[in-house]
């Protein structure tokens, strides 16, 4: 991938990170993280890696890393974006005081699009509620935060200050935890 990249600051792949319903075995974590792998990512021509973590916290979670770049079938990267000149109302290049011609980027994927993270969130959230049900467990699990969701509970992993802030604009009494 380093090859690859021409630019210093290249982002070379995006990391996801999942949480796993401490529900299932380890196997049935690993196949949920396969399958949320191969139909959401694999399938669109990404590379996918992930890695289990499970210190025994009670917070077992998997990194997911992704490529930005397209492979095609023979193992060759493909280009993320290409340049496209800008044209104006007659069809014409503008060209630019510099001389050279205003352009802009193109992205050929739709990998970095804002959309990708909720639809992704929910895939997850509908593929491990499958799995609970598959596996006779009555726990669901629901991608929308809490406040979506029109619930006064805080989310159980916040630092101090965002609990406080969190409390204070929802107008919330401090014994709620």
């Amino acid at each position: 991938m380093e090859q690859i990249e021409k630019a210093c600051n290249s982002q070379l792949a995006r990391e996801l990170e999942v949480a796993l319903p401490i529900e299932l075995s380890r196997e049935e974590q690993v196949r949920i993280v396969r399958a949320y792998c191969s139909s959401q990512f694999v399938s669109r021509g990404m590379c996918a890696d992930f890695n289990i973590h499970d210190t025994g916290s009670g917070n077992p979670h998997a990194h997911i890393l992704l490529t930005m770049r397209p492979m095609d079938e023979q193992g060759k990267w493909l280009p993320k974006s290409k340049k496209e000149y800008v044209l104006d109302e007659s069809g014409e290049r503008i060209r630019l005081s510099s001389g050279r011609y205003k352009t802009r980027k193109v992205d050929l994927v739709d990998w970095n699009s804002q959309e990708n993270a909720e639809v992704w969130r929910k895939v997850w959230a509908d593929l491990a509620n499958e799995f609970l049900e598959r596996n006779n467990r009555p726990e669901r699990i629901d991608h929308r935060s809490y406040e979506r969701q029109g619930s006064i509970k805080s989310p159980p992993f916040i630092l101090a200050w965002q609990r406080h802030r969190w409390r204070k604009k929802e107008s919330l009494p401090s014994a709620v935890s």
